[in-house]
């Protein structure tokens, strides 16, 4: 079964108190079942969060990825008045391993 970015963000709209993706992150295992509407019927999935950044910062930017079935979607956001602001609209993603090379100094 494939997603697309609308039909999950519809769901995380319906499911999730104001749509407030950091109740995904505060979920106790991490996984939020979402009820994801097909073809007239209801079905359930679980939401699954995968990775995230500045959630609990409350200033700057942040953004949450989630995995639902083999698809995974990133929602990105900022701050603004100790409040998340979910403006950057949810993407499919796909996880991409990178490498990268650091400099320390020697003798610590």
């Amino acid at each position: 079964m494939s997603f697309t970015a609308d039909l999950v963000s519809a769901a995380i709209e319906e499911n999730v108190d104001f749509g407030d993706w950091t109740e995904i992150e505060d979920a106790t295992d991490g996984t939020v079942v979402l009820h994801i509407t097909f073809d007239g019927g209801k079905t359930e999935h679980p939401v699954t969060k995968i990775a995230s950044f500045g959630i609990q910062r409350e200033e700057g930017e942040l953004w949450i990825v989630v995995r639902v079935g083999h698809q995974f979607f990133k929602q990105t956001g900022y701050w603004s008045w100790d409040e998340p602001v979910w403006d950057g609209g949810l993407r499919e993603v796909r996880p991409v391993e990178k490498y990268v090379t650091a400099y320390e100094k020697l003798g610590e």
